[in-house]
């Protein structure tokens, strides 16, 4: 019993370390999702790695993938094989319109 415990325990671990997601696979769902987003749109995985800034941190069973264009900052989490998205950041502040004085 103990012994096909830790067989099921390896193959499991070593599903995850096979499955642990490449940057072309994080490339992949980002292109998707900008599909989606912006309809009729489409951009080429060449486009968004010329375009904007990507940072890959990868441990040994899961990583998470952060890329950044302009003032946009989108994140995802991947394990096993899946990329799921963990959120987007706008820090673009609001533009105000300077004050016009009449005279």
């Amino acid at each position: 019993m103990k012994n096909k415990l830790n067989l099921i325990a390896a193959i499991l671990i070593g599903f995850l370390i096979l499955g642990n997601p490449t940057e072309s696979r994080y490339f992949n769902r980002l292109q998707v999702d900008y599909g989606k987003i912006h309809q009729g749109s489409v951009l080429s995985i060449q486009d968004l790695n010329h375009m904007g800034k990507s940072k890959v941190t990868s441990y040994l069973l899961w990583g998470f993938f952060e890329y950044s264009f302009g003032t946009i900052q989108v994140k995802y989490f991947g394990i096993g094989f899946m990329t799921f998205f963990i959120g987007s950041n706008n820090s673009a502040s609001p533009q105000t319109l300077p004050e016009q004085s009449i005279t």
